[in-house]
């Protein structure tokens, strides 16, 4: 998972060092996160029962369409179907480069009310 705020970070980073940067992937990412842990991290942040209901694929897809939850929904599917092992993410080196690195807990604690509303 990754912040979108951050990825901005990121890329403001590798404007101002083209030389350094050119060609070459950052590998960010903040956490791991899987979505037991999420519903976890939701519940103990927004002091809120939070359940886990398991969909299929197509249902998954159904839901980017709920207000709000676009950026998250996003968020998973690059790291859950594109990078399913991680492809050399690294969170230590994002920590180097985004300091203040916005983690899930974070994400919640600014935007978790907005999500729970649906």
């Amino acid at each position: 998972m990754i912040y979108a705020h951050d990825i901005g970070i990121a890329c403001l980073e590798a404007f101002k060092h083209p030389d350094q940067w050119l060609d070459k992937d950052m590998r960010i990412i903040s956490e791991w996160r899987t979505p037991r842990e999420i519903a976890q991290i939701v519940g103990k942040e927004l002091d809120v029962q939070v359940s886990i209901k398991e969909v299929d694929d197509e249902q998954w897809k159904k839901n980017r369409e709920l207000p709000n939850f676009e950026e998250l929904w996003l968020n998973m599917e690059l790291f859950y179907v594109t990078y399913p092992h991680g492809n050399g993410r690294d969170i230590e080196f994002t920590k180097k480069i985004i300091p203040g690195l916005v983690m899930f807990s974070d994400y919640v604690k600014m935007h978790g009310k907005d999500l729970l509303s649906q």
